[in-house]
């Protein structure tokens, strides 16, 4: 079975979520024997392709370029991936992510991976330019199997989209094995929480992210903003939004953020007292599964598939309730016995969601895709097609 993943999730930034995903499902892949695997990204800017096993990628990596340049660079992609990935030959093309034209030679079946709804069910956080809906609705129309990462994000897939459900699968995400402590990443993240005790904050923080209700019930707590402090690692630098917002509140001086590689984000995950996770809707929730992978507490808000990735093994509160929020943060950052027993159960959570796993049921998804015949391209006539079969 020759599997070709595209270029589109590595294209983009150096760290995305779903560039991990398919990197990670892609190596998993390439070391059985059922699958002959390439990731096609001739002109990639993305980190964590940097380890791919030999043989698994065709492409290199470049400088990110500069905001104008940047849809060339996609484009040229499209058209270096489209005629690498015809030259390679596959049995099936899994896109990794949504654009008007398909990467897959003809008659060859699509798979796409669907991460969440979010676009659908909050328009207004996005820009009305914003071209993501027509891409992703001809990439979900064109996929002869459509993955999604949570049941969650299956179920809003259904109500927004005249999808069969029997075109559909849910595949949970992995996450990896805890990294080595890295002194220099200590170092940073030390250094960045002024070694006091901290709440961790991870990814973007912008519109259904919901970091201002975060911030709002940190600095409603006393028992917070005096003892504890608030560190943010990656998304963006503070905007001056933000930055306004926290002089507001009176919290400019607690409330950090860093940015970097891998190992420094376990190191936060390392030396958080919790996880905080906030937002308002996640098709999946992949910090989660990475503060618990590392023995971090978590309190996560009930959005989306977030209950369905944690489980029992942290606490929950309403996205709306910044006082449900409050209570449950200061219970974490208060009470050593409730971190304890919540990270036991957080490390045993996190066996059932492997890489492995992963990689295992996405092959089966690809397999009953080729068992299945070969639809007619659009506009073939059936006496035509049924010649060609």
């Amino acid at each position: 079975m020759r599997i070709a993943f595209d270029h589109q999730a590595f294209c983009r930034r150096p760290y995305t979520g779903i560039s991990r995903y398919f990197t990670r499902l892609a190596a998993e892949l390439h070391t059985t024997d059922s699958a002959n695997t390439r990731v096609f990204a001739p002109l990639h800017v993305n980190a964590f392709l940097d380890g791919a096993p030999e043989n698994l990628l065709q492409g290199k990596r470049v400088p990110r370029p500069p905001r104008p340049l940047r849809p060339v660079l996609r484009r040229l992609n499209e058209v270096l991936a489209r005629r690498a990935i015809r030259h390679f030959g596959p049995d099936l093309v899994h896109e990794t992510y949504y654009q008007p034209r398909s990467t897959a030679p003809a008659r060859v079946p699509v798979v796409l991976t669907v991460f969440d709804l979010i676009h659908e069910r909050f328009p207004d956080d996005f820009p009305a330019y914003d071209r993501l809906l027509p891409a992703k609705r001809r990439a979900i129309t064109r996929a002869a199997r459509v993955v999604c990462i949570s049941e969650r994000t299956r179920q809003d897939l259904l109500k927004y989209y005249p999808i069969p459900p029997e075109r559909t699968s849910v595949v949970h995400l992995g996450v990896a094995p805890p990294r080595p402590s890295h002194p220099a990443s200590e170092a940073v993240v030390a250094a960045a929480a002024e070694d006091e005790p901290y709440l961790l904050y991870v990814g973007q923080r912008g519109g259904y992210k919901n970091f201002g209700a975060l911030l709002h019930a940190y600095a409603g707590s006393t028992a917070l903003r005096g003892t504890v402090r608030l560190l943010c690692v990656g998304g963006d630098a503070l905007s001056r939004a933000e930055r306004d917002q926290l002089a507001a509140l009176g919290i400019a001086d607690r409330v950090r953020r860093v940015s970097g590689s891998d190992a420094l984000l376990a190191a936060a995950y390392r030396r958080a007292m919790a996880l905080v996770y906030p937002s308002r809707y996640e098709g999946f929730g992949l910090p989660l599964l990475e503060a618990m992978a590392h023995g971090c507490p978590v309190a996560a808000s009930r959005g989306g598939a977030l209950p369905e990735v944690l489980g029992d093994a942290g606490l929950s509160f309403d996205p709306a309730d910044i006082e449900e929020q409050r209570r449950a943060i200061e219970t974490l950052a208060i009470s050593g016995g409730t971190r304890e027993r919540l990270r036991a159960l957080g490390l045993a959570r996190v066996r059932h969601f492997t890489w492995q796993r992963c990689a295992r049921e996405t092959l089966a998804v690809y397999r009953t895709v080729l068992s299945e015949p070969v639809p007619a391209p659009a506009g073939t006539p059936p006496a035509a097609h049924a010649q060609n079969n």
